[in-house]
């Protein structure tokens, strides 16, 4: 197995035990203040990670890395307020579909890369597992509007994605310090015109802050495989946090999980696999 797909599986590990936690913490916390501590975390994390992670300054893949946050910010903003009405099992995948999906168009129709066919396979099985983990027919009053805004925050990370794998192998984590700063910046101007803190509470914050920890390590891990590999291969395995998420909500917090998502989970091992073998 190649580097750059251990650490995509590695990214897909970590932002799905994130996903799994924020699932729980966020119904008693405001959505935008776990958003703006994330970020604010994920500038923490990136700037000990430069000490360890050979990185380059260059200045057109940190401005990229900052445009990237506009829409990163954004996107985790809408996702955690999705998750507020619909269960992180149903938003996630959407997101994880979309994640995988813009950045393999992007490479292969504008990109111009080639896929063998065990390859392709893999991708398509990949996306057949997030659509089988995401299904979820339990009935909720409020699940036409947390759908419409896990596909909305899909899409942004999508152009988020399809942005930041753009920079180059030898920048490494500096693209990640300015997007997680400028993400911090968004989320916390809606913290703020949203209620009175930007901030978590007293009692909540070692929660939120092993959140923030998870998914930026998961980040960093993602992007360093990107400038490695394969963008098509990356990105269909660093999507499969979903299943991470729905796998360890059901371990951790006993959460319902059904046939088809079993299914679709093993489905996200095999297409993996494949992804690697090709």
């Amino acid at each position: 197995m190649s580097l750059s797909l251990t650490l995509a599986i590695a990214a897909s590990v970590l932002i799905g035990s994130s996903e799994a936690l924020v699932g729980q913490f966020v119904r008693s916390n405001r959505s935008e203040v776990v958003t703006a501590t994330f970020f604010l975390v994920g500038v923490l994390v990136m700037a000990l990670l430069l000490m360890v992670v050979p990185s380059e300054w260059r200045t057109g893949d940190v401005l990229l890395g900052g445009i990237s946050g506009f829409f990163n910010g954004l996107a985790l903003i809408l996702l955690y307020r999705s998750y507020e009405l619909i269960p992180v099992g149903l938003g996630s995948p959407m997101v994880g579909v979309q994640s995988a999906a813009w950045p393999v168009v992007f490479a292969v129709v504008i990109g111009g890369e080639v896929l063998g066919w065990l390859t392709t396979v893999g991708i398509l099985l990949g996306v057949v597992a997030l659509v089988l983990v995401s299904f979820d027919p339990q009935p909720s009053p409020d699940m036409k509007r947390g759908l419409a805004l896990a596909l909305s925050a899909g899409a942004l990370f999508g152009i988020m994605i399809t942005l930041i794998v753009k920079t180059s192998e030898a920048s490494g984590i500096w693209p990640m310090v300015p997007q997680r700063a400028v993400a911090f910046g968004v989320a916390a101007i809606f913290a703020k015109r949203t209620g009175p803190n930007v901030l978590p509470v007293p009692g909540s914050r070692l929660k939120i802050l092993s959140i923030g920890t998870l998914g930026s390590l998961g980040a960093a891990a993602y992007i360093v495989a990107a400038q490695k590999g394969s963008v098509s291969e990356v990105a269909v395995a660093g999507a499969q946090f979903p299943a991470v998420a729905v796998a360890l909500s059901y371990v951790l917090f006993r959460v319902k999980i059904r046939w088809w998502q079993v299914v679709g989970l093993l489905a996200s091992l095999v297409a993996v696999s494949l992804i690697a073998i090709g």
